[in-house]
């Protein structure tokens, strides 16, 4: 997430449980032959991003890149199809220097990373986004010599791991059980670079779209879902649409109580969507001591919390992409 956000709304702090009653489940269930979703997959998408190796992944690093490459990879795996060649989307960032840093290769390009699963039927007109960025803040040396990497766990390796798990699981959803030939919405997954220095990722892509914004039925921005306390996920922009309280409830099968909490708006890639009268959230699990620090590391991810707001997100949009109807009743963006 940025540091220092940019605009915002006046805050509406609420908690609500929205599914009293609703049994929690081990793994997302789903028709026979589509893998559940794992903590250990989570788990692996994260140590991968959130290595020392990847030295923080900061915007516009080869570093960046091999993460970028990571997921673009993961992406082909899964069956996803390129919207754009060899799945990134290269943009213009000029030279980004690390103060204090060891030299390392570095370009004045970032990079999104897009896949998508195409819709079916009348519906396969609107677009769903899932997106997460997957960029952080590098490393830096300290006044002792000594190197610290700011690895990015929760900042956002969570966020990108579960992103993947959901494009995983809806693809193999799509391609073993076909939703029974419904008709359904397209899907779009984004990983955006270079967020961690001004959401440039995510402004580059709603300036250059791939389809038309006014086409974007929802978009669902996963920025930190890894730290987990309490059962409690805070929900962001959840008035930007009628139908989020409904989809929330009915996705909520742990169930998670939320926290309708707007103070973060200007601080994550759900911004330019938000800007253009989409209907997007924004799902987090709250700042911590470790956040934009060197600190931010796997090992203090909670595993079980991050499957459940995985889950929670998988269900959401899996819903999304088959509702018939999915009347926004917008409310007019607060500047």
């Amino acid at each position: 997430m940025l540091r220092n956000g940019g605009t915002g709304m006046k805050t509406s702090r609420l908690l609500v449980c929205l599914a009293a009653g609703l049994i929690a489940c081990d793994g997302l269930s789903g028709p026979e032959g589509v893998t559940p979703i794992t903590g250990d997959a989570l788990v692996a998408h994260a140590t991968y991003l959130a290595d020392d190796s990847l030295y923080g992944r900061p915007a516009g690093w080869l570093d960046e890149l091999t993460a970028a490459e990571y997921i673009a990879n993961e992406f082909r795996r899964f069956g996803l199809e390129p919207l754009v060649p060899e799945f990134l989307q290269p943009f213009w960032i000029g030279d980004q220097p690390v103060a204090g840093a060891p030299i390392r290769q570095t370009r004045p390009w970032s990079q999104n990373v897009i896949g998508s699963i195409p819709g079916r039927g009348a519906l396969a007109q609107e677009w769903v986004i899932v997106g997460a960025h997957y960029d952080h803040v590098g490393w830096a040396v300290g006044p002792d010599s000594v190197l610290r990497i700011f690895n990015g766990a929760d900042d956002n390796a969570s966020g990108t791991a579960a992103m993947l798990e959901i494009a995983r699981y809806l693809a193999e959803y799509v391609a073993r059980a076909g939703l029974g030939g419904a008709e359904r919405r397209s899907v779009m997954f984004h990983a955006y670079g270079a967020e961690e220095i001004g959401l440039r990722g995510s402004e580059f892509y709603c300036a250059n779209p791939i389809v038309p914004l006014e086409a974007v039925a929802a978009m669902v921005n996963l920025d930190m879902v890894g730290r987990l306390r309490d059962d409690l996920l805070t929900v962001g922009l959840s008035t930007t649409a009628s139908f989020w309280p409904v989809k929330l409830a009915a996705a909520n099968r742990d169930g998670l109580t939320f926290a309708l909490e707007d103070k973060f708006v200007g601080r994550s890639d759900h911004y330019c969507f938000y800007r253009a009268g989409r209907p997007a959230i924004h799902l987090f699990t709250g700042l911590h001591p470790e956040y934009h620090t060197p600190s931010d590391d796997v090992h203090l991810l909670n595993v079980e919390g991050l499957r459940q707001v995985t889950e929670l997100a998988a269900q959401m949009v899996l819903d999304l992409i088959t509702a018939r109807d999915l009347n926004p009743g917008l409310g007019a963006p607060q500047h």
